[in-house]
């Protein structure tokens, strides 16, 4: 079987699932996904429940059958200490044993490979798959996956309604953990001020009476550096919940997204033909990471 690995928020469990349904279709064969490390994290929990998504998972057995779990459970058994596996394990995967061959697959770059479709009928995936070529080919059956199970009511369909009544721009501004989990931090950075005035001003010469619907989850940030905009909204609210505001997000007609995968999303999901969106040119604060391959070649950066 193939099991694909769920981690991350929102956004990264979107680009997992993709890859995962992209390959299904390739190859004839059902996917399965490992939410174990989920379900030990803290932080962040299954989240593609939101969607009309039609999903198998996959149990301790069938993930220790294709992981180094189960390598290690036996060679613990004839005594051959687990951190030499490890780095036979590691060593085997890039240098020796072809991708079709392999049991266990791990991306160690970002950048879209190719290769990785070459994998076997029996394999485990564990990467981020963060590329719209990981999942060309399927878009249409995405778009029905990625459908939002729940209706928006009381406030948010008053402002859903201004959005579709509105030539309407998303702003999302990404801080909290970005800016409070120093490991994080140093990984992604935040966007500058001036990368959102850069944005907004392409937006204005572009965009006919844009009408902006701002997104953070630093809200009060938000309301403080862009006091000079005069056609905007803040979308705000106690206990929100992160899939609402994608769902707002995805109505919008243009978008100017942070590094984030969960807004990179929300604008992917847009249903607009002729929609804008703009797009950081630096994904990450750190050069170890290639992005060039996240940001469609059809979106602006800057």
């Amino acid at each position: 079987m193939i099991v694909v690995k769920l981690s991350g928020g929102i956004g990264n469990q979107m680009f997992q699932y993709a890859f995962g349904r992209n390959l299904s279709k390739m190859k004839g064969k059902k996917v399965k996904y490992d939410i174990s490390s989920l379900e030990n994290d803290n932080l962040r929990k299954f989240s593609l429940g939101c969607f009309d998504v039609n999903i198998s998972f996959a149990n301790d057995t069938e993930v220790n059958t294709l992981t180094e779990n189960r390598l290690l459970s036996v060679m613990s058994k004839i005594k051959i200490k687990p951190e030499r596996l490890r780095v036979f394990l590691l060593f085997s995967s890039y240098k020796i044993i072809p991708i079709k061959l392999r049991k266990c697959v791990t991306q160690t770059k970002l950048s879209f490979d190719p290769m990785f479709f070459k994998v076997s009928n029996a394999v485990y995936l564990d990467g981020y798959w963060q590329s719209e070529k990981y999942f060309h080919g399927v878009e249409n059956e995405l778009r029905k996956d990625f459908k939002f199970k729940s209706k928006l009511i009381g406030k948010d369909k008053k402002i859903a309604n201004l959005i579709k009544q509105k030539n309407s721009v998303s702003v999302h501004i990404r801080r909290g953990d970005y800016i409070l989990n120093e490991s994080t931090n140093n990984l992604h950075g935040v966007c500058s001020l001036d990368y959102y005035k850069s944005a907004l001003g392409v937006v204005e010469k572009s965009v006919k009476d844009p009408y902006y619907f701002i997104f953070s989850d630093d809200i009060s940030w938000a309301k403080d550096k862009l006091n000079f905009l005069k056609n905007c909204f803040f979308v705000e609210g106690k206990n929100r919940k992160d899939f609402e505001d994608m769902y707002l997000m995805s109505l919008c007609k243009n978008h100017i997204i942070a590094n984030s995968s969960f807004s990179w999303w929300g604008a992917w999901l847009s249903k607009n033909k002729t929609k804008l969106i703009i797009a950081p040119n630096k994904w990450f604060n750190t050069v170890y990471w290639d992005s060039s391959d996240v940001v469609p070649e059809n979106w602006v950066k800057i």
